[in-house]
């Protein structure tokens, strides 16, 4: 749905020490000595959501299908099916692949993709399996779950999302796991998790209007318990500039604030002072240190990436 700006450089900060339940928002941090009150649903969590660089099994994906976004032909859409083929073979040389193609795609899917990844058939309005996608999780007793959230389209962006909606449960069945469902709307990029019972997440996307109208904070920490497991909530206020344009994702966590292992988070940093998100890194920081400042969270200690890579791009 979108990127960073080429001129970002990343931040890495020392992340949080095991600790009771911690709520940190952009008025402040609170805590608590008890676990905060689960859905009524069940009374404690079973589940809990790996860090995304937890080993891995499989991964699932889905094809470029035609349409309003990747090109109503082929030869329109073949840049974006060239591109996500491209990460497919790449990833199916160290994990199993499984790609949900649309129909009517199957051969054209078959000859980009190696032979080892598997394809499964089933309707598509886009292809972005991350966010659409099931949020796989495990039990107590390492059972795998998968939780199918709400899916209406960013925030009811103006296109049809009805087959996107389904497919959280299409892959779960497709994976054997026990289906987790949820009445929240939110997508694989609006959460991030440290493995360890942290979640990262931005009010302009749960909290939005268009998402999750009748759901107030406490609702929503809740109900993010009761499917992922995660007790302590780091709540950003924004995402992006870019990411609140017409057709985005109104600010998702997973290219703002993300966890690269349970010890460090990579924190966006735009260098231009006029640009729109000059300011963003400092309003993050603030929210990031007061979280730190806590006794229960622990020390936390930044160091500035360096801006350009090695091929000299930013």
């Amino acid at each position: 749905m979108s990127g960073s700006h080429r001129d970002d450089a990343p931040v890495v900060t020392k992340h949080f020490a095991q600790r009771p339940p911690v709520v940190v928002t952009p008025s402040g941090v609170s805590t608590t000595s008890d676990h905060p009150q689960r859905s009524s649903m069940t009374p404690f969590s079973t589940w809990r959501m790996p860090s995304e660089t937890a080993p891995q099994e499989r991964i699932f994906m889905g094809f470029p299908p035609l349409g309003e976004l990747f090109g109503a032909t082929h030869d329109e859409a073949l840049v974006a099916r060239t591109a996500w083929s491209e990460v497919a073979n790449t990833i199916a040389g160290f994990l199993p692949v499984e790609m949900v193609v649309a129909p009517g795609d199957q051969e054209v899917a078959r000859s980009m993709l190696t032979s080892s990844i598997q394809l499964h058939e089933a309707p598509l309005d886009e292809a972005w399996m991350r966010d659409f996608g099931p949020t796989f999780v495990v039990g107590e007793n390492g059972q795998l779950g998968a939780v199918d959230w709400g899916f209406n389209g960013w925030g009811q962006q103006p296109s049809c999302w009805a087959n996107d909606a389904k497919i959280g449960a299409f892959v779960a069945n497709l994976a054997g796991a026990e289906l987790v469902s949820s009445d929240l709307v939110n997508e694989g990029g609006g959460i991030h998790v440290d493995g360890r019972g942290t979640v990262f997440l931005t009010d302009t996307v749960q909290l939005d209007r268009f998402r999750n109208p009748d759901w107030s904070r406490t609702q929503i920490e809740r109900e993010l318990t009761r499917t992922i497991g995660v007790t302590s909530f780091v709540w950003l206020h924004r995402g992006l500039f870019r990411d609140a344009l017409p057709g985005a994702t109104r600010g998702h966590i997973d290219i703002l604030a993300v966890p690269s292992d349970d010890a460090t988070l990579l924190l966006h940093r735009q260098f231009d002072p006029s640009h729109p998100d000059f300011h963003l890194y400092s309003e993050c920081r603030s929210v990031l240190d007061a979280a730190a400042a806590r006794p229960t969270v622990g020390p936390g200690g930044f160091l500035t990436c360096p801006r350009h890579c090695g091929s000299g791009m930013k």
